[in-house]
C-alpha cells in the first residue's frame, strides 16, 4: 500500500517495477521492514530514511534496526545527510536523462523502463 505513495525515483531506486512478482523471501523482508518502520516512527516521531542506492531491502533491514539505538539528534543528522545524498544522486540522474526518470506510459499508467 505504501508503494503507491512513492515517487517514480523512489520506486526505481528501490528496484520496484510495476507487475513484479515478489518471492516469499522478499515478501517476508517487506513485512519485517514494515514492522521496523512502525517501531522507528514510534521511537523518533518521523519516518526512517536511508540512501538506498540500489541495495536490496534485506541489506537495509539490519541498518534500520541498528539505527533505532541512536539518539533522536543522531537520527535527525543521519536522516538529513541521507536526504542530501538522495537529492544529489537524483540530480545526477535528471541531468543524465534530460529531466525525468526513464519510463514508458500508456492508458494504464506509467512504468519504469
Amino acid at each position: 500500500k505504501d508503494a503507491k505513495k512513492l515517487s517514480t525515483f523512489s520506486k526505481m531506486e528501490q528496484g520496484m517495477t510495476e507487475g513484479k512478482k515478489l518471492s516469499p523471501d522478499e515478501e517476508k523482508v517487506l513485512e519485517d521492514f514494515a514492522k521496523v518502520n512502525q517501531e522507528y516512527e514510534k521511537i523518533f516521531g518521523f519516518k526512517f530514511i536511508i540512501f538506498v542506492n540500489g541495495r536490496p531491502k534485506k541489506d537495509l533491514l539490519p541498518i534500520a534496526k541498528q539505527r533505532m539505538k541512536n539518539t533522536k539528534d543522531q537520527e535527525l543528522s543521519t536522516g538529513i545527510q541521507a536526504m542530501l545524498d538522495i537529492a544529489k544522486d537524483r540530480l545526477k540522474k535528471v541531468k543524465i536523462t534530460g529531466g525525468a526518470p526513464p519510463q514508458t506510459c500508456s492508458l494504464f499508467g506509467c512504468s519504469l523502463m
